[in-house]
């Protein structure tokens, strides 16, 4: 049985036949023909092969048909064989949606225009059949629909060489888009978004899974399970249509090939961007990039990982969060107090930030030209400092809540962190700057219950004379 709609030739007994059917009123056979071409474009045949069915199928009803074919209309004039004024007695213009192509419905088309030809059915009962043809298929056979999708998937998934958890997941995730594609096939509005939605689901569904079931390919895993939406066949008709000149048919068949390939990217890149924005990507799909490729948060995370590798009881995070934007550092912060908490490890955390300091620390430590100057609980020092260098630090960061208030600082220069001259190391800039602490260096004195500063003017020695 053929699939396609190709007319048979008739036999010598079957001559007869074609005569009688030539004979039957001039409307009934237009409307044959043109049920016939509606058909067949419905079912997806391209325009070469239907302009030339449709051709041969009027000549053998007694008609001379000039044909025309889209995707989305056709146009067919008609004149009696024998005409030799050769012009038009008819024109039947018809606006169709774009077809899919449906092997089973092609054939049943074929043969109700052959057992017309051939006498078996008079024209109106083949036109009868052809528009009682039901396009509507049962449910185990929609059932069985679906499941070829997810077959299809797994199956170009193995042939991927993806790994087992990739077919599994392929073919899971194919079935989700078989069930999509059979709720639009019944949704005019669902069906304009098949493609971006299927790849969106597809794609997120790729990265849950990979996250917290079981590592996938995920460009594997996404490319397998929406396979069966990649239009080949429709580009394939495109070229036979343009290769056979057919340029307005092809071109329109070739654009809407790229339409839906643009809906499947968009639909995938939309996920991937939901997935960065809400912090799921999965390691294996980090692990495949180069340092390059990587943006400031994650080459932060991946140093993180390298230090937790060995599962230190301390890490020095050495300006971890320099040079990220303020939404990725909150992120590197908020990671940092996790691993803190659920794996009790210790940060010693450098940073010329206070703000982020107060965030993340219990204690800090201020210190100046590589000297300890003052130290303490973080609430503590910052909400009440005893080191002037501390109380300029936090003079330096904006508050609209302070007014105009500032300390004055003394223009000298720093002192040197190697082999200092003895002496307070900040006195040529310190503002509360007395004749001693040029002299001597002063302590490090526990000047209150739980904080400490090395100043002979608001943490004096005791061991020291009274300034």
């Amino acid at each position: 049985m053929s699939s396609a709609p190709i007319l048979n030739e008739p036999a010598g007994e079957a001559q007869h036949a074609i005569v009688t059917s030539a004979r039957a009123p001039l409307h009934a056979r237009i409307a044959f023909v043109v049920e016939t071409a509606r058909r067949l474009h419905q079912y997806g045949t391209a325009a070469p092969r239907l302009e030339s069915a449709v051709d041969k199928l009027a000549g053998r009803l007694g008609l001379c048909a000039q044909v025309w074919s889209s995707p989305t209309a056709i146009i067919i004039s008609f004149a009696e064989v024998g005409d030799h004024r050769r012009v038009a007695e008819t024109t039947q213009v018809i606006r169709l949606s774009p077809g899919d192509i449906d092997l089973r419905h092609l054939v049943e088309v074929n043969e109700i225009a052959d057992k017309v030809i051939a006498g078996e059915l008079d024209i109106g009962q083949g036109s009868h059949l052809l528009q009682t043809l039901s396009d509507r298929i049962g449910r185990r056979a929609r059932a069985r629909e679906v499941l070829c999708f997810g077959l299809v998937s797994a199956t170009l998934a193995v042939l991927m060489r993806g790994a087992w958890s990739d077919v599994v997941a392929a073919g899971c995730i194919g079935l989700i888009v078989g069930t999509l594609a059979d709720v639009a096939a019944r949704s005019q509005r669902m069906r304009l978004a098949l493609e971006a939605l299927s790849a969106l689901i597809a794609t997120v569904l790729a990265t849950q899974i990979s996250l917290y079931i079981t590592p996938l390919t995920l460009k594997v895993t996404v490319l397998a399970s929406l396979i069966v939406l990649f239009p080949g066949m429709m580009l394939t008709t495109a070229v036979r249509e343009l290769s056979t000149r057919h340029l307005v048919s092809g071109v329109a068949r070739f654009a809407d090939a790229v339409q839906t390939l643009i809906k499947l990217a968009f639909g995938t890149l939309v996920a991937n961007e939901l997935c960065k924005l809400l912090g799921l990507v999965p390691p294996a799909e980090v692990a495949a990039k180069y340092p390059h490729e990587l943006s400031g948060g994650q080459r932060q995370r991946v140093a993180i990982a390298r230090a937790l590798a060995v599962e230190p009881k301390v890490v020095l995070a050495d300006e971890p969060t320099s040079m990220l934007d303020v939404s990725i550092r909150i992120g590197i912060l908020n990671l940092m107090l996790k691993l803190k908490e659920e794996r009790d490890i210790a940060f010693l955390y450098v940073t010329h930030d206070l703000a982020s300091a107060r965030y993340i620390a219990d204690d800090i430590l201020v210190m100046y030209a590589g000297q300890i100057v003052e130290s303490g609980p973080v609430e503590d020092v910052l909400a009440d400092p005893l080191h002037p260098y501390t109380r300029l630090l936090l003079a330096a960061v904006p508050d609209p809540t302070r007014g105009a208030e500032r300390i004055e600082i003394r223009k000298g220069q720093a002192s040197a962190a190697v082999d200092p001259p003895e002496g307070c190391r900040f006195v040529e800039r310190c503002p509360l700057a007395v004749d001693v602490c040029s002299r001597v260096t002063p302590p490090l004195v526990d000047a209150r219950r739980s904080q400490a500063a090395r100043c002979h003017v608001t943490a004096p020695s005791p061991s020291l004379p009274t300034l």
